[in-house]
C-alpha cells in the first residue's frame, strides 16, 4: 500500500510534468520525474549528464554501450537515480534514440532475449529481466529500471513515475 506521504509524491511529480509539458528532456525533469520517497523512506537522487555518466554507479557502461548500438552519442544521455536501501530506479534518457529499439537494444546488451515477455504492471507495460528483480520500462526516449522486491513492490514504484 502506498502511503499517504508518497501519495503527495506523486501529485507533486505529477505537477511538475504538467508545468514542463511533460517533457523529460532536460536533467533536472528527468530527476524529478523520479520519486522524493519509497516505502516511506525518503530517496538519494543523483543525475549524471553526458561524460559524467561514466561515473554513475549501477551499470554506466552498459547504458552506454545499448547508446552506442542505438547511435546515440554520450553527450546526450542523461542518467538519473532514486535509491533507498534495498529499492530504486534508474532513469536514462538516450537522447535522439528510436523509442521502439530501446528495450530490445538493452537487453540485447545483456544478453538477455530479446522476446522478454512484456505485461501490465501499474498500468505500463513492463519487461522482468530475467534472472533479476528488475524491471524495464520505456516512455519515449526514457528507459527506467525500476529495482523492486517482487510485484507488487515494482508496482507502487511504477505507480510513481510517468
Amino acid at each position: 500500500m502506498i502511503r499517504p506521504r508518497l501519495w503527495r509524491s506523486i501529485l507533486v511529480a505529477t505537477v511538475v510534468l504538467a508545468g514542463c509539458g511533460g517533457s523529460l528532456s532536460s536533467p533536472a525533469d528527468l530527476t524529478a520525474s523520479l520519486p522524493d520517497e519509497l516505502n516511506g523512506r525518503p530517496t538519494k537522487k543523483e543525475t549524471y549528464v553526458g561524460e559524467a555518466t561514466a561515473q554513475a554507479p549501477n551499470g554506466p557502461e552498459l547504458y552506454r554501450e545499448a547508446a552506442d548500438r542505438m547511435g546515440v552519442e554520450v553527450i546526450d544521455m542523461t542518467i538519473a537515480q532514486a535509491w533507498v536501501e534495498g529499492l530504486g530506479v534508474v532513469a536514462i534518457r538516450f537522447g535522439g534514440a528510436d523509442p521502439a529499439a530501446i528495450g530490445p537494444t538493452f537487453l540485447d546488451v545483456l544478453s538477455k532475449p530479446d522476446d522478454v515477455p512484456s505485461f501490465r504492471l501499474a498500468d505500463k507495460n513492463v519487461q522482468r529481466i530475467p534472472e533479476t528483480d528488475v524491471y524495464l520500462y520505456t516512455r519515449g526516449e526514457v528507459m527506467y529500471l525500476v529495482f523492486a522486491l517482487d510485484d507488487a513492490n515494482a508496482a507502487e514504484i511504477l505507480a510513481l513515475l510517468p
